[in-house]
């Protein structure tokens, strides 16, 4: 999870792939922002090979979010992403496979595992939320699986604050 504002957080359990391949992962128990959030469990696991073609993966899951005393609760999020170079490509294969799980965003209809990528909805009295938003180019994927920024203060975080929550970065050299 992400926030600007007045309070920020880092991204938790983070971790990369290093550039000659290689598994990684990073976890975390909780974490607690006061009065802004709280999340369960949180990991996120990365692989990558150069051989017989270089791919990378990277899969961030977090478990029991509860963010701006209920604003936004998801039982958990899954971002999961990979990049794929075959030999002699100008693009590398892109995957997302990225789900949410029982996600709840006050005053909008349940929100389904499936929910089309760069969905973008206006919550009253939160602001602007994208779900599943995704970016490419021809060597890398980003997906961001709530993306919010606040339309008026709440709490310490001031108008214009942006939240990320479940974030999962991939790509490959061409």
């Amino acid at each position: 999870m992400l926030a600007s504002g007045l309070i920020s957080s880092s991204p938790t359990a983070l971790s990369y792939v290093g550039c000659s391949g290689g598994a990684g992962s990073e976890n975390l128990a909780g974490a607690n922002i006061p009065g802004q959030a709280t999340v369960g469990a949180a990991s996120t696991k990365t692989s990558g090979v150069l051989t017989p073609q270089p791919k990378s993966t990277v899969t961030n899951t977090i478990a029991g979010i509860n963010v701006l005393n209920g604003l936004i609760q998801a039982d958990g999020i899954k971002a999961e992403t990979s990049a794929t170079r075959a030999a002699g490509a100008t693009t590398a294969t892109l995957t997302d496979t990225s789900t949410f799980t029982n996600l709840r965003i006050a005053g909008l209809p349940a929100i389904n595992a499936s929910v089309a990528p760069n969905t973008v909805v206006q919550v009253a009295g939160l602001g602007q939320a994208t779900l599943h938003k995704v970016s490419k180019s021809s060597s890398a994927i980003i997906v961001t699986m709530v993306d919010v920024v606040l339309s008026q203060p709440i709490g310490a975080l001031p108008t214009g604050s942006r939240l990320q929550i479940g974030y999962s970065s991939t790509g490959v050299a061409l």
